[in-house]
């Protein structure tokens, strides 16, 4: 009698218990928050390096993939080009068939046979604004720098600088460099805004970006 009327005393305790275990808050995990180096380490994956020549002159960029067979660059990169190729982060060469050039901007479509994998993320229209943080992947002056990142902010969107385009203009204090251009513009979740096309300035350099 003594033993059930413990396991009885017990078996209550648990009961009264009950509802408040039922109801007791369960700890998740934290959830997982991708430092800088994470996302630069996703996206360089979906960036290339560019090459084209015409005859004896030789032109290289960078670019970056939007399908698993297109690549998107800068057409003065390419302009005129009668062979293009690319090659991709794990150092694999890939031949152009292709090109399609913008006659209004300065930015052109190149198609492969080939199939690639990576490939980057489009931002949303409007979704960027002045003092966002940005940030290139390319490869200024060659091969040799290639897939070298640099980031600053954006320092005023649509302006209007008829060199380079009719339409409104991203304007960055980023450091681009000859061999930047047709590389991709990111914002801080990795998702391209826009493709670097040139620079303005002697000494302290602006970069202008195709939104």
């Amino acid at each position: 009698m003594r033993r059930l009327r413990k396991i009885l005393l017990i078996s209550l305790a648990l009961i009264m218990l009950l509802p408040l275990l039922v109801s007791a808050p369960v700890d998740e995990p934290a959830p997982l928050i991708e430092t800088f180096q994470d996302t630069v380490a996703r996206v360089s994956r979906g960036v290339v390096y560019v090459r084209s020549t015409r005859g004896k002159l030789a032109a290289s960029g960078s670019g970056f993939i939007l399908t698993n067979t297109t690549i998107v660059t800068a057409r003065h990169v390419v302009r005129g080009a009668t062979a293009m190729m690319f090659t991709t982060e794990d150092g694999v060469v890939h031949d152009v068939l292709f090109a399609r050039i913008s006659l209004d901007e300065d930015v052109a479509v190149l198609f492969t046979m080939d199939t690639l994998d990576s490939k980057v993320t489009l931002a949303g229209l409007n979704s960027l604004r002045r003092g966002d943080m940005v940030f290139t992947i390319g490869a200024p002056y060659g091969d040799k720098f290639a897939w070298t990142v640099v980031k600053d902010i954006v320092g005023r969107l649509d302006a209007k600088v008829p060199f380079f385009s009719p339409n409104g203009l991203i304007v960055s204090g980023i450091n681009a460099c000859p061999g930047n251009s047709g590389g991709p513009l990111f914002n801080a979740k990795g998702e391209v805004v826009g493709i670097v096309v040139g620079m303005v300035g002697r000494r302290s350099y602006l970069t202008i970006i195709i939104p």
